[in-house]
């Protein structure tokens, strides 16, 4: 993964359209995006990709919620299993493990 910043697109945007890479776009040294490149057979699944990659985000915030509550009655098996389920269930994904 390549990290380049918003300054450096400027000058050379095409460091963004390299094959297979993914790069993190920062600004005054903060990471600000990702950039993810795609290929042609990406064309068709835009949607399931992006819904994937908002998918694991909520997961990510929900999972450091869960590890702020310190009374938390679920053990990280149950947590993650409802967390499966209430995604699959409203958004018809099923995640990967």
């Amino acid at each position: 993964m390549k990290i380049v910043t918003s300054r450096d697109i400027k000058n050379n945007p095409n460091i963004l359209f390299e094959k297979n890479s993914e790069t993190i776009i920062t600004s005054r040294g903060r990471p600000r995006a990702l950039c993810i490149c795609l290929d042609e057979s990406d064309s068709d699944n835009i949607d399931n990709i992006i819904s994937s990659i908002k998918h694991a985000r909520a997961k990510i915030s929900l999972e450091k919620l869960r590890l702020s509550i310190t009374d938390d009655p679920l053990n990280n098996n149950d947590f993650s299993s409802k967390i499966d389920n209430f995604f699959e269930h409203e958004n018809g994904l099923k995640s990967e493990k």
